[in-house]
């Protein structure tokens, strides 16, 4: 219960579920009462969105464009993550974000600005996130 703030950008989902479950859990019970969690992730609802109504993105990762108009890519950048070191082992939108955060015991969970929070390296369509306050408890956790 000592720290007041905690951010991670693009770290839970290269954990299974219950894992990352588990981190949240963790964070809440290391923030101090009325400390801040940010989770953000890839925004899975907006990326398949995408796809579904054909829109023709494209991301560079590394060495490469991506299309995201084709469901390959769309696999290896979001839904498993290859293209990274660690792979993608789950997938969230505002409302599984919102009910694993719940979960933990935050409340209080605004939108984290996808485009302009200090936090994020780049502002882009294709993350989101959700900020969330240890509640107030008398006694202590």
């Amino acid at each position: 219960g000592q720290y007041d703030d905690i951010y991670t950008g693009h770290v839970i989902e290269h954990f299974s579920h219950e894992s990352a479950m588990t981190i949240v859990a963790e964070c809440y019970r290391v923030l101090a009462p009325g400390g801040r969690l940010g989770i953000v992730v890839p925004d899975m609802r907006e990326v398949l969105t995408r796809w579904f109504n054909g829109t023709n993105d494209a991301i560079y990762i590394t060495d490469r464009w991506y299309n995201l108009s084709d469901l390959d890519d769309i696999c290896a950048v979001f839904l498993y993550g290859n293209v990274q070191h660690s792979h993608h082992q789950w997938a969230y939108e505002l409302d599984t974000l919102a009910r694993a955060m719940g979960a933990a015991g935050f409340g209080e969970l605004t939108e984290i600005d996808r485009y302009r929070d200090r936090r994020l390296t780049a502002g882009t369509w294709f993350q989101m996130g959700l900020d969330g306050i240890k509640r107030e408890v008398a006694g202590g956790d």
